[in-house]
């Protein structure tokens, strides 16, 4: 998952604070997907806004962004971020 926010950075590290119940899920991934799933959700609704864009590759998180391949983030994120830069000149 790759975000790109216009106000403050955000840490989504806090969803895999609490060790993973792998066996109520049937593996570390499933259970790791709902784990941030769930993170990100509490956080942008108690302490930030939802980012400018978010991107995700792989299956699980498309609720919080834009499903996409490597090779199309990277432009994507190209894209996005100049003309971010060009809007604050």
């Amino acid at each position: 998952m790759v975000t790109i926010r216009k106000d403050q950075p955000i840490n989504m590290a806090g969803a895999l604070e609490v060790p993973i119940n792998a066996s109520a899920y049937g593996g570390y991934i499933e259970a790791s997907i709902k784990a941030l799933n769930q993170y990100a959700q509490r956080v942008y609704g108690s302490f930030a806004q939802e980012p400018y864009k978010t991107y995700v590759i792989g299956a699980g998180l498309e609720e919080l962004g834009s499903k996409v391949n490597i090779n199309t983030l990277l432009s994507i994120l190209a894209e996005d971020i100049g003309s971010i830069f060009n809007e604050s000149q």
